[in-house]
């Protein structure tokens, strides 16, 4: 296995990749992607949730529309709650880190093993915390979430 010269970074996050469940967002999220220059662009391409339909069956047991309800309260925010696929969502954020930061996301990664240097853990200029990742091969990325969306499927059924 090939190994690398560390890096040291203030923040690490693992596991945050697209998984085919996180594509609703709330009025109050859409403010705040607004606050940052991306809110319209992203609220112009997402599908408004103005409504939710309630059904149950009728006397001859037939399934019919019983209710329907305003998906967000009236006036709380000028947004309303909408849909978009978390690619989409990801891709925005992506531009947004890029023209503004010099943060690297990466994919493809898996942890191995995590260890805390508990001797350096009050000092603010340590890096007490390690963690070694691995890169993992195309083809198994594709089967992971080919077996995610599988996952997901089978759930809702």
């Amino acid at each position: 296995m090939a190994t690398t010269e560390p890096s040291k970074v203030d923040v690490l996050i693992i596991g945050a990749g697209p998984s085919g469940q996180a594509d609703g967002l709330q009025s109050r999220t859409f403010e705040i992607l607004d606050s940052m220059g991306i809110g319209q662009d992203l609220w112009r391409e997402a599908n408004h949730m103005l409504d939710i339909r309630f059904w149950s069956p009728d006397e001859r047991n037939d399934l019919c529309r019983a209710d329907k309800i305003a998906d967000s309260i009236p006036g709380i925010s000028r947004f309303q709650q909408a849909t978009l696929h978390q690619s989409r969502i990801e891709d925005y954020l992506l531009k947004y880190i890029s023209q503004y930061s010099n943060i690297a996301v990466e994919y493809s990664k898996m942890p191995e093993s995590l260890d805390i240097d508990v001797e350096d853990i009050e000092d603010v200029e340590a890096y007490p915390i390690s963690v070694a990742v691995r890169h993992l091969p195309p083809k198994l990325v594709l089967c992971l979430l080919a077996w995610k969306s599988l996952m997901v499927f089978s759930e809702a059924t």
